[in-house]
């Protein structure tokens, strides 16, 4: 994670030495989602504990996963353990750059596994956590009316985000 943030660093002082009028905003910009990902990165040391954590609902998309309850504090969490690390800290970044466009996603932060998640066991793998807010669930049909649904349209498109009217 380091060289990523050192990575956007270097590309905003880049962008703000060749694009005076515009270079310094977007070197703002990258040093932020740089100081973001760090944060992102220490939850999984400082953050949610699987072990505090019980399954109580089953798989919810492609991914292996499941529904979990805190037993620290009740709160309730999506925990997936992709296939490869390099695909949880794409999900993790993907989540960081919608919120750094402004668009409100779940916060996603890194889970280190150490159990198992229904019956597969991840123990070692570097997982994906999200609180869960308790909201309306609508059809892909009724999507497109809701207040807000199409502001993210262009964060959607720059990420790919084919997910975003239901996945498959």
């Amino acid at each position: 994670w380091l060289e990523i943030y050192q990575s956007l660093a270097n590309r905003g002082q880049w962008m703000a030495n060749h694009w005076p009028h515009v270079g310094p905003l977007l070197a703002n910009h990258w040093a932020d989602v740089g100081q973001t990902l760090a944060k992102a990165t220490q939850r999984a040391d400082e953050g949610v504990l699987f072990d505090d954590l019980k399954q109580i609902g089953d798989q919810d998309g492609s991914n292996t996963g499941g529904l979990f309850r805190s037993n620290v504090d009740g709160q309730k969490f999506y925990v997936k353990a992709p296939d490869t690390e390099l695909a949880a800290k794409v999900e993790v970044l993907s989540s960081k750059l919608y919120q750094a466009a402004g668009v409100r996603v779940a916060n996603v932060n890194f889970i280190n596994l150490t159990g198992k998640i229904g019956n597969r066991d991840v123990s070692g793998r570097l997982g994906v956590t999200s609180a869960i807010e308790e909201i309306e669930d609508v059809g892909t049909s009724q999507m497109g009316a809701l207040s807000g649904a199409k502001d993210g349209f262009a964060a959607d498109a720059w990420l790919a985000n084919w997910d975003v009217v239901g996945n498959g």
